[in-house]
């Protein structure tokens, strides 16, 4: 006796995670140079991109200094914080859902 199987198939639909921008908002205390040196050695931006990002930061009071999974926005929040703590600095960093 033979017997067929029948297969299912079931379609997984795989979604791309949830992105979490990185905020920074601007204060009175922390130096625009740590601003953009935090930005170049954390967030990996260059020179010129830490700058524009620095700017709108003090202008607008915070702005979006990058957009990752939740961990990785996590991980990239903390090391800023511990950062400016080492360097006795204020700064304010959070992350929210993009």
């Amino acid at each position: 006796m033979s017997e067929q199987l029948e297969k299912e198939t079931t379609k997984q639909k795989v979604e791309p995670p949830k992105m979490w921008n990185v905020v920074m908002y601007n204060d009175d205390f922390t130096p625009f140079d740590f601003v953009i040196g935090c930005l170049m050695y954390v967030f990996g931006k260059t020179e010129s991109q830490a700058g524009k990002i620095a700017m709108d930061i003090h202008t607008k009071g915070k702005g979006v200094v990058g957009q990752y999974t939740r961990d990785m926005a996590e991980t990239k929040q903390a090391m800023a914080q511990a950062f400016a703590v080492q360097e006795q600095h204020p700064l304010k960093i959070e992350i929210e859902q993009a």
